[in-house]
């Protein structure tokens, strides 16, 4: 099975989840909210200055809103037009670590409908060109690019290349984030760069074998190299033109296996501009033609297929099919990467409902960004605690009041199936969390804190929370993402809480009634809930420094508690 995914554009995340990324977005500013637009109704403004962002030029950046009902930004309510009184050029140092991988993207789209040569824009990083798009309909399409750092430094811009004619590409949501297991590129050279081109000056060079590549017909294999001066590499310093002395096809084998998907993409430009029939490239996997191309520009556009392996190894074929012997397309960056399965387990925010229904639901999962609140089925109890730990989610329920008798339940969230984990003997428990090392449940009642073996259910006593000023009728537990810190939430204030001499350190009053819940989320965001009489629970964030509450999203009636899957889960 063959589909192609998109032209000038990568797969989205969700489908092909190859490789995990941190939640850190290294870009300030990137969706252009930081300035306050209050010229023209506030409807776009030219600045002098742009938060975050500079430019070699003397310019005016200009930002556009919703207000104009031209576009809907990408992302908030602003984005930006790379064309106010010229062309101009954006960029930002961002600090990176050499040999480490990362995401770079951004949203384009055309500004005017219909027009050529209006819209075009230029991607960089660190003064290389990766792409040059161009579109002549407007609406937000996705650029995405794996980059391996070099320094500790490095720069993103993007530059308006159209005509100066007050018209330009918009661009919007712009982020680096640090991919923290890139996926492997089961082609080997993709960039050309295992063969060094050392005749006519480093400039070009014929080969009769190229590294891990075979030709047909018995022709040369031709390397160009940035030196030549037609355009640079893509990837490194070296590509592929497919058109020696004749048009060719390069050849490559790859471990694949049946049944699996894979991501084939490569970078294509034509040699020749303004000439039809000259640059022509044909792309095949195992013997069957993806796409034929042809440019009449020279400059790199992206290619993506999804594709399905077969059994042992599967073949690429990049063919030269122009019509001028000794000039044919460029190919550079060739790469085929596993398509993960998507992930099984729903991650992201819980919460649980001790005063639960079957028709309102027991556990639900809450969407901070959407506001949307999902009931999670497979339940058949409730309890006033939740933790979570690779998957599953825990929480502990009393049966009886006069013999303490109480048990562990979990909840596998990738098959929605409900199982007992432990008998214990318990008071009532009110917050829970996993240790780090996953062997027990610690838990609260009010204020006394145990660890439950979940393989046993044997409760071991670890101390008594004590705070002068505070009570701990209400409130949650949980550690930080890293497993570094354990926080303390009360009806009060939020507290971090020394595992060694159980001391509690407030970190500060956060103002929210009937708080009861506590989860941090992977990249730290710390959210609780909490309840005004008489209406449904809310769910805020707080500051990590001052326990300030901001409101996020409406709840359902109750939460009794929250906790965070982490997408480490997906990683496993």
């Amino acid at each position: 099975m063959i589909k192609k995914i998109s032209k000038l554009a990568i797969l989205p995340l969700a489908i092909a989840s190859t490789f995990a990324v941190s939640n850190t977005n290294l870009v300030e500013n990137g969706s252009f909210e930081a300035d306050e637009i209050s010229e023209r109704s506030g409807t776009w403004q030219l600045y002098n200055e742009l938060s975050n962002w500079s430019s070699s030029e003397s310019v005016y950046f200009e930002v556009q809103t919703n207000l104009l009902k031209e576009m809907t930004a990408q992302d908030g309510d602003q984005y930006l037009e790379l064309n106010s009184t010229k062309n101009y050029r954006i960029s930002q140092k961002i600090t990176t670590t050499p040999g480490k991988t990362y995401e770079f993207s951004l949203y384009y789209s055309a500004r005017v409908n219909g027009a050529q040569g209006t819209n075009n824009i230029e991607v960089y990083w660190n003064g290389r060109l990766l792409e040059a798009l161009n579109s002549s309909q407007k609406g937000w399409k996705k650029y995405t690019y794996t980059i391996e750092a070099t320094g500790t430094k490095s720069e993103i811009a993007i530059a308006g290349a159209g005509a100066a004619n007050g018209y330009g590409g918009l661009v919007d949501n712009i982020s680096v984030i640090e991919v923290t297991n890139p996926a492997t590129n089961l082609v080997q050279n993709g960039s050309f760069e295992a063969d060094r081109v050392t005749a006519a000056d480093g400039r070009y060079q014929f080969f009769e074998n190229l590294t891990n590549w075979t030709a047909n017909e018995n022709l040369w294999l031709e390397l160009q190299s940035s030196a030549l001066g037609k355009i640079d590499a893509q990837d490194g310093e070296q590509y592929l033109e497919l058109n020696s002395i004749g048009a060719y096809s390069a050849f490559q084998e790859i471990p694949t296996e049946a049944g699996k998907q894979y991501e084939f993409s490569f970078y294509y430009s034509g040699r020749v501009d303004n000439t039809e029939g000259v640059n022509d490239v044909e792309v095949l996997w195992n013997g069957e033609l993806l796409e034929a191309l042809t440019t009449t520009q020279r400059g790199w556009t992206k290619y993506s297929y999804t594709v399905e392996g077969t059994d042992g190894s599967s073949l690429i074929t990049l063919a030269g099919t122009g019509s001028y012997a000794g000039i044919g397309g460029f190919i550079d960056n060739v790469v085929v990467t596993e398509i993960a399965e998507p992930c099984a387990v729903t991650t992201g925010l819980y919460g649980i409902n001790n005063f639960g229904s079957e028709t309102e639901g027991y556990v639900y999962h809450f969407n901070p960004e959407s506001s949307a609140v999902s009931i999670i089925a497979g339940l058949n109890n409730t309890a006033s605690n939740i933790a979570s730990k690779d998957g599953m989610l825990y929480f502990m329920e009393q049966l009886d009041s006069s013999s303490k008798a109480s048990k562990i339940y979990s909840l596998d969230l990738a098959t929605d199936t409900q199982a007992e984990v432990a008998d214990v003997t318990s008071f009532p428990i009110y917050r829970s969390t996993v240790t780090p090392d996953g062997l027990s449940l610690r838990a609260t009642s009010k204020t006394y804190m145990y660890d439950f073996d979940l393989a046993t259910g044997a409760k071991t006593v670890l101390g008594k929370l004590s705070y002068e000023g505070d009570t701990f009728s209400d409130g949650d537990i949980a550690y930080s993402s890293d497993f570094n810190v354990l926080y303390v939430l009360t009806g009060k204030a939020l507290y971090t809480l020394d595992m060694g001499s159980f001391e509690l350190t407030q970190v500060g009053e956060h103002g929210v009634n009937w708080a009861s819940g506590l989860a941090i989320a992977d990249d730290g965001t710390i959210y609780i809930s909490g309840r005004e009489n008489g209406e449904n629970a809310k769910i805020y964030t707080l500051d990590q420094n001052t326990a300030e509450a901001t409101f996020v999203m409406e709840g359902p009636s109750h939460v009794s508690d929250l906790t965070f899957v982490s997408e480490a889960v997906c990683m496993k």
